[in-house]
């Protein structure tokens, strides 16, 4: 799958109704879900900010392509699609 294939299964909306089998505690977070599974957190602020959490990493900006080519890569490499 090439990146922009990659981009093009982003689906928007509530994270715990497009991956129920997902533990988030109790929460109810939005978000945007690529290739049915992996998943960019929405964070309500006024500059439209995302969060990337992979493994103990993590990431906040309002660079979504920045976050989406990083996502990407570890799909990729674990062998996620």
């Amino acid at each position: 799958m090439t990146f922009e294939e990659f981009q093009a299964t982003r689906e928007h909306g509530r994270l715990v109704a497009l991956l129920p089998e997902h533990d988030f505690y109790g929460e109810d977070p939005v978000g945007l879900v690529y290739a049915g599974r992996l998943y960019i957190t929405e964070l309500h602020h006024p500059t439209g900010r995302y969060e990337l959490i992979l493994g103990n990493r993590d990431w906040l900006s309002d660079d979504l392509t920045a976050l989406e080519r990083r996502l990407y890569e570890y799909g990729r490499d674990e062998g996620a699609f």
